[in-house]
């Protein structure tokens, strides 16, 4: 028996994984911190195989039909297993891609947050800013909408 790094490394060998080939490590292994940890880490930039799936669709709908009606009843049930592991791969494998976009896009928020705040802040010529600025309640009754604009005489 491999050791579960070596299980792990091997499902996640290429961009695509297959969740059957993941839930059988998962029953084979103690789902332990290190684990958990190490599925973290990989699922990162991985894509669910759908190829994987369709394969599986493609040899239940093989079958071929027995005469017996428990057995066909018990198809009939793996069939519409099948079909909610097929979409269920399929809503995972958006999620993904979805966390991903939404990754790339928290992390260029964070570089202009980031840009933004290393800029130095300017004032205009004559004010200052002050610690006793910041404790006084303000209000300027010299401009708009404080101050009734007066028309200019003809």
């Amino acid at each position: 028996l491999a050791s579960f790094h070596d299980a792990v490394n091997g499902i996640f060998r290429g961009r695509n994984v297959s969740l059957s080939d993941l839930g059988e490590s998962a029953i084979k292994y103690d789902r332990n911190t290190e684990y958990e940890e190490l599925l973290t880490k990989k699922m990162k930039d991985t894509r669910i195989d759908l190829e994987d799936v369709k394969i599986i669709e493609h040899r239940a709908k093989s079958l071929s039909q027995s005469s017996d009606i428990v057995v066909r009843e018990l198809t009939g049930i793996v069939h519409r297993l099948i079909y909610g592991y097929v979409g269920t791969n399929i809503a995972l494998d958006v999620c993904l891609r979805w966390c991903r976009e939404l990754q790339q896009g928290m992390v260029k928020t964070n570089a202009q947050v980031t840009r933004a705040c290393s800029a130095e802040p300017t004032l205009p010529k004559g004010h200052s800013l002050s610690s006793s600025n910041l404790s006084r309640n303000w209000r300027s009754l010299s401009t708009p909408p404080f101050k009734v604009p007066t028309q200019p005489s003809a």
